[in-house]
């Protein structure tokens, strides 16, 4: 939790002394690649094959919407807002994913999902 805390005050700081979100989304990217794939080397364990374009396409999508698109949102969000109020956007996503795949999708609501 500290760590993850800690995130919106750094990116925070980031934001506002650096210009350029989308260069620090990537420059975050290749960092956190290259740390991961040192832990890959380190730990003697092979990540598994992607053996179909679908799967290259899905891995593709998820990496450049779930880490680099979310990273540019971060830091362009946090150069016009506190870090307190983002944190606080971020934590209600799972609230308005639920609201809105109930009112726009088809998922049906019950009392189980909408108590807490």
């Amino acid at each position: 939790m500290f760590f993850w805390g800690g995130t919106w005050i750094a990116g925070r700081v980031i934001a506002q002394e650096v210009s350029a979100p989308l260069g620090i989304a990537a420059l975050r990217f290749v960092v956190t690649a290259l740390v991961l794939a040192g832990a890959v080397l380190f730990s003697g364990q092979a990540l598994p094959r992607l053996q179909t374009s679908r799967e290259w396409g899905v891995v593709c999508g998820l990496g450049f919407f779930g880490i680099f698109l979310y990273g540019l949102c971060f830091f362009y969000g946090l150069q016009h807002i506190s870090a307190g109020r983002g944190a606080l956007v971020v934590a209600l996503n799972p609230v308005v994913i639920v609201i809105a795949a109930w009112l726009f999708g088809q998922e049906r609501m019950n009392r189980r999902k909408g108590t807490w």
